[in-house]
């Protein structure tokens, strides 16, 4: 089954295919992009994301591969069963995720009830608008990716913690600072693929 890349739509004729983007290193995989996607941005909008979605996909396809190992690691060999150390992560994970959806409050599960999950709603906005926003999303998933905080990420890339912020919020159009950040991961990802070139 073939997924778009950007919105996760399923794709099931090949006229749906607005752009296959070929894997841009050994160690990521190719992905395409669904006609709707394609068409929804200007050409030079469309292959600014494309970088964007270039690192995020090789990070990506770098923490499957780690994901593998650690997997391994947490099983045991004959029996394929997780040993203790994974069972108690496993425990311990379950119960911060319902902690953080408000189970152990005396509300109950209510969505933005002493949880990070709210229904905020952006609305509509221009297309450029959607652009940034694109990018300030792609710039969080990476960081996120590589579990830095917003102050942590803010000092590598000498950029003030409240701009950074407002750029994965995609309020701030200074493009020059996106692309420092691009070339910050860029950089990154370079230097965990045993220094081996990027091709894009």
């Amino acid at each position: 089954m073939i997924r778009c890349f950007r919105c996760n739509k399923e794709i099931s004729k090949v006229e749906d295919i607005g752009r296959i983007v070929r894997k841009a290193h050994y160690e990521s995989h190719d992905f395409c992009l669904c006609s709707d996607c394609v068409d929804y941005f200007d050409k030079a909008a469309e292959d600014d994301l494309i970088e964007w979605y270039r690192l995020i996909n090789a990070k990506k396809c770098q923490k499957e591969e780690q994901l593998l190992w650690r997997e391994l690691a947490q099983r045991d060999s004959l029996t394929k069963i997780y040993n203790s150390a994974a069972c108690r992560d496993l425990i311990n994970k379950f119960l911060e995720e319902l902690e953080n959806y408000g189970a152990f409050s005396d509300e109950g599960i209510m969505p933005g009830c002493h949880s990070k999950y709210d229904d905020y709603d952006i609305g509509v906005k221009p297309q450029y608008y959607e652009w940034l926003q694109e990018v300030g999303y792609c710039i969080t998933l990476l960081r996120g990716m590589y579990d830095m905080t917003l102050e942590k990420f803010a000092e590598d890339v000498n950029i003030s913690e409240d701009i950074v912020e407002r750029i994965e919020n995609g309020i701030n159009e200074d493009e020059e600072l996106m692309n420092v950040i691009k070339k910050y991961f860029y950089n990154k990802i370079k230097i965990e693929s045993n220094n081996r070139r990027l091709p894009f």
